[in-house]
C-alpha cells in the first residue's frame, strides 16, 4: 500500500566496470514473500558513504520501487537530487514584450549548494567549536587556605587495541619494507610514559575549560590556483591564460639564483625565458605544469659577478623549505645537490615576486620554477587571538610559550601495562589531516558552497572560504571519533606505509597523579578529565583513525587535603584519611561554575554548562557506547571513482549532525 512504512535490510554489492558499490533493499511484503529491489536515484534517501551491509532500513512504499523512499535507521535523511528538467525549444523571435525562453531556470540561476545535494565529507576526526574571543583565564587559589594538594590514584584500561609507540624503527631490509612502530618497552615491560598521560589530560582540560587553542600550526601555508584572483594578480597572469591553467612567459614573476654564504642568504636576479628544450645556458625544470603539454622549458641566465643582490631573511628561507612537498624535495636534491650547504657551491634557481603591499623590488616570496606557489594571507596561528595571558590550562599545567613562564602544579607518573598481549600487526598508512584542507579546517557555510557543473559531486573551490578571506575562522580543536577497529589496506608506498604492533584490548595499568596547591575549581577540572561526564572515553597513542587507542580512565583512590592541613603533622600528610572526606561533587560544581561565570563576562548567554555547543560536541565525540558507524567517520581516499574523495572538496559535517551525543544522565 502506497505510503506504508515497513522495515527492511540493506545489501551492498560491487558491480560493473569500473567496479562500483550497488545497493539493494530487501523486505517481507504483506503476503509473507521476500521482495528485493535496487536502491538508486530517486529512492535513495541516504548518503552512500553511510551505507553498510546489513543496515536496518525504513522503507516508505510508493507506487512502484522507483518511488519508494529508502532511509537507514539512525542515519541522516538526505533527499536525493532532482533530475534537471529538459529545456523547451527556444523561440527564434519572441512575441512583443515577451522575454526569450532561456529554459532551465535562466542564466542567472546559481549552482546548487553542497547542502541541497547532500554532499558531505567524512573523516575519523571532527572539531570542537572554538571562539578565539572567549578564552577563560586561570583559576589558581588566591590564598593557602583555598589550596588543595595530594595524590590521585588512577586506572587505565584499553577498550580497543592500543599502541603508545617507542622510537621509530626500520625493518632489517631497510627502506623497502614498511617502517615499524612497536610499543614502548623498558626492561621488557610495556610502558606508557607520564608525559603521554599528562598530554591526554591536558588536551581534554583545554577543551573543558575553554582555554587557548594550542599548540597551533604556525607554518606558512601556500597555494597555486589559477582560479583565484589574488594568485592571478600577484603572478601577473592574463585571465585567458589562467583559464587554460598556464603561466605566462613573462608575468610578474622574476627569476634568480638563491645563494648561501655561511649563515647568510641572498638572491641574484637574472633574466629567463621559456624555450623549447635544447642547448642553452641552464635548463630549469622542476615538474610538469598541469594542462600544459608543450615541450617548453625555463632557461635562466647565469648571475653576473658583482651584479645585483637581494639579502634574504633566513626566516623566509625556512618558510620556503617547509612548504616543499616530498616530491619537490626529491627532485630538487637530485638536480641541485648541496644547494643549502654552508659552502654554497651550488646556487638554487628560483622564481620570486615583489611584495604587493610594499615598494617595487621588495621580495614577497620565492619558490621553485613551474608550479610556483604563493602564501595565503594568514595561517592557523594568525586566526588565534593575540592574547598571551595565562589561560586555565597553562596556569594548571604550566607553559613556556609566548613569552610566558608558568610553573605547572600537576605531575603524572608513568604506567606499566598488565595483560599486554601483542595483537596481530597492522600495515597501513596513517593519514594526517592538513590545515590546507579548507572544507575541513575552516568554517564553511554549506548554503554558500557551490557544486561544479551539471550538479556534479565536486565542490567549486571558488565558493570555499580560504585563509585569504577576512571572514576565515578555524573550525576548532581537532578530535578523533571512537571507531570499531578496522584494517586499512596499505598503499604499497614504502615512504608512507607503516607496520604497527599494538597490544590487544583488555590491557590495563595504574598511574598516580600528584596535585600541588590547586584551587577547588582546578581539582574539579582534573576529576572531570579523569572520569568525563556522559561515560566518555579518551583516545591515546597511534592509529586513532583505525579505531585504536580508546581507553577508559577511572579514579581508584583520592588523597587530597587542604594545603595547610597536610603539613600539620607527618601522620596527617601520609595517612590519606582526608581524601575520603573530599567532596567530589563540590569540586565539579566549582569548576563548571567558574568557567560559566567567566564566559558570561565575555557575553555568553547560556546558563547551563552542559548545553554549551563546545561541551555538547565534546561529549558526543567521547561517547564510546553510542559511537557512529564506521562509514560515517571513514577517512576518504584522495581520489575515487565510487563515492566521495578529497578531490571532491566536500565540506565536513558538524559533529553534532553526525552524532547528537549521549542521552542525559548517562
Amino acid at each position: 500500500m502506497s505510503g506504508e512504512k515497513i522495515k527492511g535490510t540493506l545489501d551492498v554489492k560491487v558491480e560493473g566496470k569500473p567496479p562500483k558499490r550497488a545497493f539493494y533493499a530487501a523486505y517481507i511484503n504483506a503476503k509473507g514473500k521476500p521482495v528485493t529491489f535496487r536502491v538508486v536515484g530517486g529512492n535513495q534517501w541516504f548518503a552512500s558513504e553511510m551505507a553498510e551491509k546489513g543496515a536496518e532500513l525504513e522503507i516508505v512504499l510508493g507506487a512502484d520501487p522507483s518511488r519508494h523512499q529508502v532511509t537507514i535507521v539512525g542515519k541522516p535523511v538526505i533527499e536525493p537530487a532532482r533530475p534537471k528538467e529538459s529545456k523547451p525549444v527556444q523561440n527564434r523571435r519572441p512575441a512583443s514584450g515577451q522575454a526569450p525562453n532561456r529554459g532551465g531556470g535562466g542564466a542567472g540561476q546559481s549552482a546548487p549548494t553542497a547542502a541541497s545535494l547532500g554532499i558531505w565529507a567524512t573523516a575519523p576526526y571532527n572539531f570542537i567549536p572554538y571562539d578565539r574571543d572567549r578564552i577563560v583565564g586561570g583559576a589558581a587559589p588566591k590564598s593557602p587556605d583555598q589550596a588543595w594538594s595530594g595524590l590521585i590514584h588512577c586506572r587505565l584500561e584499553a577498550e580497543t587495541p592500543l599502541l603508545v609507540a617507542g622510537p621509530g624503527e626500520k625493518s632489517e631490509n631497510g627502506d623497502r619494507q614498511a617502517k615499524e612502530r612497536r610499543f614502548l618497552e623498558i626492561e621488557g615491560r610495556k610502558v606508557i610514559p607520564g608525559s603521554s598521560l599528562k598530554g591526554l589530560l591536558r588536551s581534554l582540560i583545554e577543551a573543558l575549560s575553554f582555554s587557548r587553542l594550542a599548540p597551533i600550526n604556525d607554518r606558512l601555508l601556500v597555494y597555486r590556483d589559477f582560479r583565484k584572483e589574488r594568485y592571478i594578480s600577484i603572478m601577473g597572469i592574463k585571465q585567458e591564460d589562467a583559464q587554460k591553467g598556464r603561466e605566462l612567459k613573462k608575468g610578474r614573476q622574476r627569476a634568480g639564483w638563491l645563494l648561501r654564504k655561511g649563515a647568510e642568504y641572498s638572491l641574484a636576479p637574472v633574466d629567463y625565458e621559456m624555450r623549447p628544450k635544447g642547448d642553452c645556458t641552464r635548463e630549469v625544470c622542476t615538474g610538469p605544469v598541469p594542462k600544459l603539454k608543450s615541450p617548453n622549458r625555463y632557461y635562466f641566465a647565469l648571475p653576473k659577478p658583482g651584479g645585483e643582490s637581494i639579502a634574504i631573511d633566513p626566516a623566509l628561507v625556512r618558510d620556503f623549505k617547509e612548504q616543499l612537498s616530498k616530491d619537490q624535495e626529491s627532485l630538487l636534491n637530485a638536480r641541485v645537490k648541496g644547494w643549502d650547504s654552508i659552502s654554497g657551491k651550488n646556487p638554487l634557481p628560483v622564481f620570486w615576486v615583489d611584495d604587493p603591499e610594499r615598494a617595487a623590488g621588495e621580495l614577497f616570496f620565492f619558490g621553485l620554477p613551474k608550479c610556483f606557489r604563493i602564501p595565503y594571507k594568514t595561517n592557523p596561528a594568525g586566526l588565534i587571538a593575540d592574547d598571551r595571558r595565562p589561560d586555565f590550562a597553562s596556569t594548571l599545567f604550566g607553559t613556556v610559550a609566548g613569552g610566558l613562564a608558568v610553573k605547572g602544579r600537576v605531575a603524572v607518573g608513568h604506567m606499566v601495562l598488565e595483560k599486554a598481549v601483542e595483537a596481530a600487526p597492522i600495515t597501513a598508512t596513517l593519514g594526517q589531516p592538513q590545515p590546507t584542507c579548507l572544507p575541513h579546517y575552516l568554517v564553511q557555510d554549506p548554503e554558500k558552497v557551490r557544486v561544479g557543473k551539471n550538479n556534479s559531486r565536486e565542490i567549486n573551490p571558488d565558493s570555499l572560504t580560504s585563509y585569504d578571506d577576512p571572514e576565515a575562522r578555524l573550525r576548532g580543536r581537532k578530535w578523533y571519533w571512537h571507531r570499531d577497529p578496522e584494517a586499512k589496506p596499505p598503499t604499497g608506498n614504502a615512504n608512507t606505509d607503516g607496520r604497527f604492533f599494538p597490544v590487544e584490548a583488555g590491557a590495563w595499568g595504574r598511574f598516580c597523579l600528584r596535585a600541588d596547591r590547586l584551587s577547588l575549581a582546578e581539582v574539579g577540572a582534573l576529576l572531570e578529565a579523569l572520569q568525563p561526564g556522559g561515560g566518555g572515553l579518551h583516545k591515546l597513542g597511534l592509529g586513532k583513525s583505525l579505531g585504536l587507542g580508546s581507553v577508559r580512565l577511572s579514579i581508584e583512590e583520592l588523597d587530597l587535603a587542604p594545603e595547610r592541613e597536610r603539613y600539620r603533622s607527618l601522620s596527617a600528610r601520609f595517612s590519606g584519611r582526608a581524601g575520603a572526606d573530599f567532596d567530589r561533587e563540590a569540586a565539579h560544581r566549582a569548576f563548571k561554575k567558574f568557567v560559566l561565570d567567566e564566559l558570561q563576562k565575555m557575553g555568553e548567554t547560556g546558563t547551563d554548562y552542559e548545553q554549551l555547543p563546545a561541551i555538547k560536541t565534546l561529549r558526543a565525540m567521547m561517547d564510546y557506547d553510542g559511537r557512529p558507524a564506521n562509514a560515517q567517520t571513514a577517512n576518504m581516499a584522495l581520489h575515487s571513482r565510487d563515492g566521495l574523495s578529497y578531490k571532491n572538496k566536500a565540506v565536513l559535517r558538524d559533529a553534532l549532525d553526525i552524532h547528537p551525543g549521549p542521552p542525559p544522565g548517562r
